[in-house]
């Protein structure tokens, strides 16, 4: 319902001004404890949004950050 491996912090930093991008409360990557249920919901959200119109936040989101030189995938959490 995602791209692969995008995080929260992607999603924060790279969806503001996009139309209809779900602006949750998601919390951070890091430390694990700090996820939040609510990315579930922006994930959901822009999965239907993707099928209804052909254009998933989430995803103009990574584009917008691999465009910006960061990697929108996964990080690892210091224990």
């Amino acid at each position: 319902s995602r791209p692969s491996g995008i995080r929260r912090e992607i999603h924060v930093q790279y969806a503001q001004g996009l139309p209809n991008a779900p602006m949750l409360d998601v919390g951070k990557s890091c430390p694990v404890s700090a996820r939040r249920p609510e990315w579930l919901d922006a994930s959901r959200i822009t999965y239907n949004q993707g099928w209804r119109t052909g254009k998933n936040p989430m995803f103009n989101a990574a584009a917008k950050a691999l465009i910006a030189g960061e990697n929108p995938g996964t990080v690892d959490c210091p224990a």
